[in-house]
């Protein structure tokens, strides 16, 4: 029996709350949400963002694709805190639960 490998190339998400009047009117705040989805995704499915759709009045698409390599992932979390800290966001390292 043949077994089949399949996986993930991409995924596009909606985010209906970050629209153009957001990114217009608060564009700080869009830009910290932003960070944060870039860094849930990451963490928790192990995915970087690809390509980032520009915000309308539906909201803004992103488009994540899983990371390949353990440097990769160290390249985006690198990325995310750079932006972040333009931002003038703090970050954290939390202890890993046991």
């Amino acid at each position: 029996m043949m077994e089949h490998k399949i996986t993930i190339m991409k995924y596009q998400l909606m985010f209906p709350g970050m629209t153009k009047k957001l990114f217009d009117e608060k564009e700080r705040f869009y830009q910290i949400t932003a960070i944060s989805i870039r860094l849930d995704e990451l963490q928790t499915k192990g995915a970087v963002l690809q390509k980032m759709g520009k915000p309308t009045k539906n909201g803004t698409r992103m488009t994540f694709a899983p990371v390949q390599s353990a440097g990769e992932y160290e390249a985006e979390m690198q990325r995310i805190l750079e932006d972040g800290k333009k931002l003038g966001l703090k970050f954290e390292k939390k202890k890993e639960e046991k």
